[in-house]
């Protein structure tokens, strides 16, 4: 039991000793106009570093996102268009397929699998009824 005392000690120690060592850089910093524009010089390098990483991490993703949004778009589509062709040889059906837009026109896409989602749960609904 005394060895962990020593170490917590130790340790409440030499967290002190850093921070009064910081203070300290800070205090000299700060009183030193040269060291405060090379701190500040620094910090902005660096901000502006973290800055470009961030941003070409974040067009990464986006990218990323956008490929994985148009697959599942065009897994519902394939889906979709399976599903209707099976739904045309059926009695029951009372809709029609929407229309596929262009490949190109992604929010026209997104609304028509809406539109077809929800009639495909209108017809569940009937079905279950």
């Amino acid at each position: 039991m005394d060895s962990n005392q020593n170490q917590v000690l130790k340790v409440v120690e030499q967290g002190f000793h850093v921070t009064l060592g910081a203070i300290s850089v800070a205090t000299e910093t700060l009183q030193n106009e040269q060291k405060r524009m090379e701190l500040v010089s620094e910090l902005s390098q660096e901000l502006n570093q973290r800055a470009q990483e961030w941003e070409e991490k974040g067009e990464a993703t986006a990218t990323e996102a956008r490929r994985f949004i148009e697959n599942l778009v065009n897994q519902g589509s394939e889906t979709s268009s399976q599903s209707a062709s099976t739904n045309q040889s059926t009695p029951a059906e009372t809709s029609s397929p929407a229309p596929e837009p262009a490949r190109d026109d992604f929010p026209a896409r997104l609304q028509a699998l809406t539109d077809e989602v929800t009639t495909l749960r209108e017809e569940m609904a009937q079905f279950r009824s």
